[in-house]
């Protein structure tokens, strides 16, 4: 039960701050692992912090600033995890078609 709560804690604690946190530092890593936490788990956690980078890779609202400080809102579904997608496979297919096209105009 201990276990369980000092994983759940840490995760909460990660997730709170992984907008301002990016990686896990080394002592962190082995202080996860002395209080139990499996390799699994945080395998996971630094995955969550790599996403957490990419603002289109989560879905949700995120605000980040642009070059000249600006606030701007980014709306976004994530990105799929799954290498098999049948519809990021269609998407791709259809903007190498439109890519390839030529169109004329007649007069």
């Amino acid at each position: 039960m201990k276990k369980t709560l000092i994983v759940a804690a840490v995760c909460s604690l990660i997730s709170l701050c992984s907008v301002t946190c990016y990686a896990l530092t080394p002592q962190q890593v082995i202080d996860l692992k002395k209080a139990g936490v499996s390799d699994n788990t945080i395998q996971m956690m630094i995955e969550q912090e790599e996403k957490a980078k990419d603002p289109y890779a989560t879905m949700g609202t995120k605000e980040i600033k642009d070059k000249d400080g600006n606030t701007v809102v980014i709306y976004t579904t994530g990105k799929s995890t799954d290498p098999d997608d049948e519809e990021a496979k269609k998407v791709e297919k259809a903007w190498e078609m439109l890519r390839n096209i030529t169109i004329k105009q007649k007069r």
